[in-house]
This record gives structure tokens, sequence and C-alpha cells, in this order.
């Protein structure tokens, strides 16, 4: 259910790198919901969210900006005859609801007030002089004319300072007013999503090892979707299916690989990701299929509260993550280690961790301790039983792709060592031993995939 992915959204980056100087900043991760008022209802009406609010993670940050955003029936939520200093509620409830909203999130831009830009399309002529008076009321300050004549108004709801922006048929908030211009300049050509949520991952801008490795070994585009359903009886989302993006002189090539089942036998317990595609022959290189995985380690910045660990806190902090490779075998198995070291380093005569395991495998990491764990998984004889069912799948299945992720692992594991990082040897205080444990209550997400039509077709192995 895509209610409880939000976080994962959140703190899954990995942190921030530049887009380059002088380059327009360009959205990492984009949220397209067809009718804005299911992200009220979402938050507001679903279970986990009930739960997320009576935690030390809402607690600790989100209870700041509650008031501002929503209105909700807790200790934050406002008094029953009044919606004064509500801004987004009183939008919502409105003018907004039923509208289009576009959520995007710019980790490529460093120097900001906010990554997070929200942004409403189709509104009328009516609607747009409310919005306007609205702006008018609460404006802190002149209004500012950024790119392509879009104006900018900055206004202060309860001592938090925003960005609103207007056009003929938009309208945009953020902290950040060149965010905020940037979002708005090209919503003109904002059209309401195919599916109820259209989550779109550019993939340019994701992890930078692996935003090399896209071209270079897996032969994808730019672009991965995953599209969810509104699920109007518990108030959330699950995923129907998705594509990514590949190159099409390479896709038959890829068409022709296969997952191997060891892939899951081989994985750390702590793995919150792993991806798996087929890798298309070049030069001396046969074709194969190759399985990225990360788990999560330290934390490089130490919580400034961390007994009240909040949302906001965990979204600010960069968690280090450790990476490693599974390589099927093949006969230019030497070959094809080679080119992923030099692809990896930048140096073929660079040498890094490897071991044959499981069989059909090969570990590739530069981190000792995920080498053992990879060979003391494949010492068992299968998988363990929560990834014995996803084995079973792909041994079914032989798909020339999986994607799985778990946001409650690496929420729980951030929480635990931020923990540990601050107060060493004293015991997780009960507050953030419940905070894990609604983590953990996340969902994992496990698709498997098959190349049609040049692109990298995503189903939810649950619906196959």
């Amino acid at each position: 259910m895509i209610s409880k992915v939000f976080v994962a959204v959140l703190v899954g980056t990995v942190g921030p790198f530049c887009a380059g100087e002088g380059l327009r900043p360009e959205p990492t991760i984009e949220l397209f919901f067809r009718d804005a008022r299911q992200v009220q209802e979402l938050v507001q009406k679903n279970g986990w969210f009930r739960e997320f609010r009576n935690s030390p993670l809402y607690e600790g940050g989100l209870n700041q900006l509650a008031p501002v955003l929503f209105s909700m029936v807790d200790k934050y939520g406002p008094s029953t005859d009044t919606w004064k200093g509500y801004l987004l509620d009183t939008l919502y409830g409105q003018i907004l609801g039923g509208k289009p909203a576009l959520i995007e999130y710019y980790a490529t831009s460093t120097d900001v007030q906010s990554p997070v830009v929200i942004t409403f399309g189709h509104l009328s002529g009516a609607e747009r002089t409310i919005l306007s008076t609205f702006a008018r009321a609460f404006r802190s300050a002149e209004p500012v004319e950024k790119e392509n004549h879009f104006v900018i108004t900055p206004v202060e709801v309860r001592g938090r300072k925003w960005a609103l922006g207007l056009s003929e048929s938009c309208f945009t908030i953020s902290r950040d007013i060149d965010l905020a211009a940037v979002a708005g300049s090209k919503c003109s050509s904002l059209t309401g999503p195919s599916a109820d949520v259209t989550v779109k991952f550019h993939l340019a801008y994701q992890i930078p090892v692996l935003a090399h490795l896209k071209e270079k070994f897996f032969s994808l585009g730019d672009v991965a979707e995953i599209h969810l359903q509104w699920n109007a009886s518990n108030f959330s989302f699950r995923p129907v299916d998705g594509f990514v993006s590949l190159q099409k002189q390479n896709a038959a090539a890829v068409a022709g690989t296969s997952v191997s089942p060891n892939v899951l036998r081989a994985l750390p317990a702590s793995t919150f990701f792993f991806g798996a595609l087929g890798v298309p022959a070049s030069g001396k290189r046969k074709a194969t299929n190759l399985t990225v995985f990360y788990v999560p380690s330290e934390v490089d910045r130490e919580t400034s509260s961390v007994e009240d660990l909040g949302a906001s806190d965990l979204v600010k902090t960069k968690l280090s993550i450790s990476m490693a490779f599974l390589v099927q075998k093949t006969q230019t198995i030497n070959q094809t280690l080679t080119d992923l070291i030099s692809s990896l380093t930048g140096d073929p005569r660079k040498t890094l961790l490897t071991r044959p395991v499981c069989g059909d495998q090969v570990v590739l990491t530069a981190k000792p301790n995920l080498l053992h764990q990879v060979e003391e998984n494949c010492g068992q004889q299968e998988a363990t039983p929560g990834r014995k069912a996803q084995a079973d799948k792909l041994a079914k299945l032989s798909p020339v792709s999986a994607v799985y992720l778990s946001p409650g692992k690496l929420l729980a594991r951030l929480i635990d060592v931020a923990w540990k990082n601050k107060m060493a040897g004293k015991p997780l205080p009960e507050k953030l031993v419940q905070s894990q444990k609604l983590a953990e209550n996340l969902p994992e997400y496990f698709f498997t995939g098959i190349v049609e039509n040049g692109r990298l077709i995503l189903k939810p192995a649950d619906n196959l």
C-alpha cells in the first residue's frame, strides 16, 4: 500500500548530488495523483497513518507541519469551529479536492529550503481568483517574477514560510521559491495521470554509480514508472504494474536472460532493495543476469534529539549503505567481472572481493562482511522462509528481471543506528522500539518483469 511507501520515498534517498552549475534542476522522483482529495484521505483515515500520528516519529517532527498541512482528529488538529492557519486543508476542502496533484522531489538540488514541490492542475478561472485572494491575505513579502513570467508570492502561516505560485490553470506550493518557480513554469502541460497514482523515477538522477551502470551494463533508459490503484475501503493504494525504459538496440538481448532463484538464497537478511536484470553481450562478454543489492550500514550525522526522533530528522539524515553485486556465471564470467570492476572504479586493474556462491552466482563487493554474509546464506540448503515464496516464484516464471523493496527494513535500521551513534551502550527506549515495530509493519514489494515492445514490464508477484 502506497500509504506506507511515502516514508520510504523520503528516507530512501541516499543523499543529494549536484545537477551541475547552471543546469535547470530536474525532479528525481514524481508522485502524480489523479485526485488530490485521496492524499488528504490517506493521511487522515488510513490505518497505518493513524498509528504513525501516535508515534515518536510523528511527534518528533511532523507535528510542526501537520497544523499547516492537514486538519487531523488528534491533539495537533484544529478545533471544530475554525479553519484559521490550516492552509492546505482549507484549499483541499474548498478548491483542490478532485484536482490532479503532482509531488516532485528534487534530490539533485542541494542549496534549497526544501526539495519538495506540490502542483495542482485544472483550475478554473473562479478557483484561480480565490487562490489569488488567499495568497494576498497571507502575503509576507512582495511577489517575485521568476522564469517564464511565473509569479511567486511568499506567504507566512503560523510562522511557516511558503512560496505560492499561480498560472492560468495551475497552483504550486513549496518551501523553496526557486523550485516552486521551476515546477510552476512547466505546469501548463500538466494533465492527469492514467492511473490513480503514477510514481516516476528519473534514473539519471538516482544513485550516481547506478546512473553510470544503467547504460554500461543494464541497457536501461531514463525513466521507470510504477502505477497504483486507490482502495477506498481502507484508504490506501496498491501497485498494479509498472515499466522501465530500455535501450532499444539491446532489448531483445536482455529478454534472453532470466533471474536465478539462487539470488534469493544469497541475499543478506538486512537487504532492503535488490534489482536483477539481464545484461546483454558486449565484446568478449556473453549475456548474463546481474543483481545489485543494498543493505544499510551506519549514519553519518548524529541527530539532535534522539528521544524525540522524528520523520524530519530521518529525512535529513544521510544514510550510508553498502552495495554488492551477484553475477550469474557464464563461460565469460571473468570478462564480465573485469568489465564491471572497470565500470565501478574506472580502473580495470583494481580488485574487489569476489567469490563463487550459491552454485551459479559470483558475489562482487568491497565489503568483507557482506561477502561473509552471502557465503553463510549460500551454505543453507534453501532460501529463508521469508524469501522462499519469492524464490519459488522466480523458479516458476523464469523472469528476465526481479525488483524487491522493503522500506520498513531501511527505516527500522535507521532508527536503531541513529540511537547507537548518539547513546552508545544504552538500550533503545520503548518509544523508539514501538517506532521500529511500526516501521517493520511497512509491506515488502516484489515485482517480476518481462520485456515487451522494447520496455521492461513489471508486475507485482502477488498478481501473477
